[in-house]
């Protein structure tokens, strides 16, 4: 091939290569919202080195022509430098830079231009002596560059005009919107069609919390505005996020470390994912001493599950991060303190019908990656929580911040963006930095995550103030219902069925307070629904009461409303709580269930007398499970697999000293134990199976216990709250006569 072809060929490739103006384009389609996009201008002035950052929506009145401007007073640029900036996708190492992928400046120049107008950039890269002063734009040390966009677009280059100094055309802009005229900074200007600059003007105090750029500037850069760097709007300083008070919230932090390989021996044999690298300590209860220095490990089968493994069992390679999870117990009285502060930001819907609305919890209450100071936005987390509902707070009102701390690591410059680039690919960080996206996360970055949400921090948040807060809360209300003494009636919601009739199911039965005389009644909270019944107009709380009535007898209960079996439309009295849950087959999280509490406080299993077990023999001699409440309120006493077993071992040591009475019971209330295991686990079918063997009648204390514990220990679900039949051993062990006790 001659010479002369071959320089067309390269030529040719070269230009195909890539398409700008293509590129430009696709920039606008890229999915950055306007507060993205003001995010992505703040990060490349803070890379600058400047503390003092001033953004502004101007029109030029003169021209009629629209700019969105920021200003910084970092480190200046020399031309080359301007040049290097405009390079497109210039990528770079992971540091303690907020840039690193060279989309941010492009992506926001296209979204706001619309790829159209000139774009302006003036700076001063050396502070000016006082004789300069007079006569600065002969000094040398400033420089400018302009973008034609339009042009840009229809040649397919960036169309950019250099200029060792500030030209007069644009010195007013300098001296309009520079931070200190003299002084090293930058002043950047984005020609914008009117359209978006006005929608860009009405972003920056939207009445909706996700679109509002002030709040989100407020809540991301809250650590950098709070380390002393200030950022303003047209003048007016933004001022950072209040982070919640003692008062409102609590705190818990877990350090999360990269470990050398665990061995599988430390999964279970059905493990199908296995977290072998990281590994994460509890920092609230690490004082420093190795003694409590136990890490958790994670692993995953048919549910989310972690252990502890002693620090002299690991080798622990560096920290990654730490999880900070701040729990706002009280959301409605941090938002009441701060009021203001969102009210100035044009966010004045806070609270509907008394509540806090769900858009601004959802932009303050979420979870974040905290990357050299400034705050991430993850997408929202919608995986499904199970277990007790009043414990669902403890998941849901919680700020969850991955602290990445690059500073920390002192190794050679080239080891150190190695290990920065791999933490940024653990967690999802994308060229789009103001969002992360939940399924960018790495595989075991995402469990970890989940897991702590939904069962570590869950049930440490419940026990360490959470529980105490929903009983005396629960007391209150008790004690303000019982004075209003007001009557309850029952009401049938299926009218047409005017026969009495027993029925094995809750029929759509509902409880309703109404007032002697018939008027209107309120329950405080809020109204989901309301129902009117036999001319009566009914407001129910909160949620529907499913009972079920058969019987014309008028029934007086105290406190909480039990599981009923009637269907009739005749009137119920009840005194106390209006009690909201939703009873299914497999009984209630609360305590007020048949059998009601015992005198010790605990749950007690509903029986057929004062100490009858629940299975009893057919006259085949086969034993026969009758029908009882299966408890979940085990989390409620604090019961977890260590204290079960402790319970099974104390039973053991003393078999010896029981007494035939008392040898009775324990035997009964283990088979009852151990026939609510066996069902849970093998299914209805495999156990009644079981039921039909003989060892029943042969077994004893030890072999009950023996088998419990296989049962339970195999059974037992880390990502569950509570152990299944944890209330009736307790109660088993409460109940047995005081003698010999």
């Amino acid at each position: 091939m001659s010479k002369s072809n071959q320089q067309s060929v390269n030529s040719y490739t070269h230009n195909k290569d890539i398409s700008i103006s293509g590129a430009l384009k696709s920039y606008e389609s890229m999915g950055y919202s306007n507060r993205n996009c003001i995010g992505e201008a703040i990060d490349n002035i803070l890379d600058s080195g400047a503390n003092e950052i001033s953004m502004y929506t101007y029109h030029d009145e003169t021209k009629d022509k629209y700019y969105f401007v920021t200003s910084g007073n970092g480190n200046g640029l020399t031309v080359p430098k301007l040049m290097e900036i405009q390079t497109l996708q210039h990528f770079k190492d992971g540091s303690q830079n907020h840039g690193r992928f060279g989309f941010g400046y492009a992506v926001l120049r296209s979204v706001f231009s619309k790829n159209m107008g000139i774009t302006r950039w003036l700076s001063c890269h050396t502070d000016l002596n006082d004789n300069e002063k007079t006569s600065k734009y002969t000094s040398g040390k400033y420089a400018q560059i302009t973008i034609d966009m339009t042009k840009s677009i229809e040649e397919s280059r960036i169309v950019k005009t250099p200029c060792e100094e500030i030209n007069r055309i644009n010195e007013r802009w300098w001296e309009k919107f520079a931070i200190d005229i003299f002084k090293t900074g930058t002043v950047v200007m984005v020609e914008m069609p009117k359209d978006k600059f006005r929608e860009l003007e009405t972003d920056f105090r939207n009445p909706e919390p996700e679109k509002n750029i002030l709040l989100g500037c407020a809540r991301d850069y809250a650590n950098i505005i709070r380390d002393g760097v200030s950022i303003s709007y047209n003048g007016n300083i933004i001022n950072a996020l209040p982070k919640p008070g003692e008062e409102h919230s609590h705190t818990k932090k877990i350090g999360i470390y990269e470990c050398e390989t665990l061995d599988d021996d430390n999964f279970g044999k059905n493990a199908k994912h296995k977290v072998k690298n990281l590994v994460t300590l509890d920092e609230n209860k690490y004082t420093g001493d190795d003694k409590e220095r136990h890490y958790r490990y994670y692993y995953k089968n048919n549910s989310k599950r972690n252990k502890f493994i002693n620090h002299k069992d690991i080798n622990i390679v560096r920290k990654i991060c730490t999880l900070e999870s701040i729990f706002i117990h009280d959301i409605k009285g941090y938002f009441e303190k701060h009021l203001r502060f969102f009210k100035n930001l044009g966010v004045n819907d806070i609270f509907r019908k008394s509540r806090v609305s769900r858009p601004i919890q959802t932009m303050i209450i979420t979870d974040m990656i905290c990357r050299n100071n400034k705050m991430i936005l993850i997408d929202a987390d919608n995986e499904k929580i199970s277990g007790d509902t009043k414990q669902y707070c403890c998941r849901n009102d919680v700020i969850n911040i991955f602290h990445l701390d690059y500073s920390i690591y002192k190794e050679d410059k080239n080891i150190r963006d190695i290990i920065i680039n791999n933490i940024d690919d653990l967690f999802g960080i994308n060229v789009n930095k103001g969002m992360v996206y939940r399924r960018s996360l790495n595989n075991d970055i995402n469990l970890i995550m989940s897991t702590i949400k939904i069962i570590v921090n869950k049930d440490w948040f419940w026990k360490n103030g959470q529980r105490d807060r929903h009983n005396k809360k629960t007391k209150t209300d008790d004690t303000t219902v019982k004075k209003t003494n007001k009557k309850t009636k029952v009401v049938n919601i299926n009218k047409s069925n005017k026969k009495k009739q027993a029925v094995k199911k809750p029929t759509n039965t509902i409880k309703v307070p109404v007032e002697d005389n018939n008027d209107h009644e309120t329950i405080e909270d809020s109204v989901l629904e309301s129902s009117i019944a036999n001319n009566d107009h009914e407001t129910i709380e909160d949620s529907v009461l499913e009972s079920s009535i058969a019987s014309n007898d008028h029934e007086t209960i105290e406190d909480s409303v039990l599981e009923s079996s009637i269907v009739s439309n005749d009137h119920e009295t009840i005194e106390g709580n209006i009690h909201e849950e939703i009873f299914d087959e497999e009984g209630s999280d609360d305590d007020e269930l048949s059998g009601g509490e015992n005198s010790s406080g605990f749950y007690r299993a509903p029986r057929d007398s004062d100490s009858e077990l629940m299975l009893d023999t057919n006259s085949t001699g086969v034993p026969e499970l009758k029908e009882i409440n299966v408890s979940s309120t085990t989390h409620r006493l604090g019961i977890n697999l260590e204290t079960y077993n402790d319970y099974l071992s104390k039973l053991l040591k003393s078999e010896a000293d029981f007494d035939d009475e008392k040898r009775t019971i324990v035997n009964k209330g283990l088979i009852q134990i151990y026939n609510e295991l066996s069902k849970k686990h093998l299914g209805e079918v495999h156990h009644k199976l079981m039921c039909k063997m003989n060892y029943y009648n042969t077994y004893n204390i030890t072999s009950w216990i023996k088998d419990i514990e296989q049962f339970i220990n195999e059974m037992y679900d880390g990502s569950e709250s509570y152990i299944l039949g944890g209330c009736q051993l307790v109660d088993l062990i409460n109940n047995l006569p005081n003698d010999n006790k």
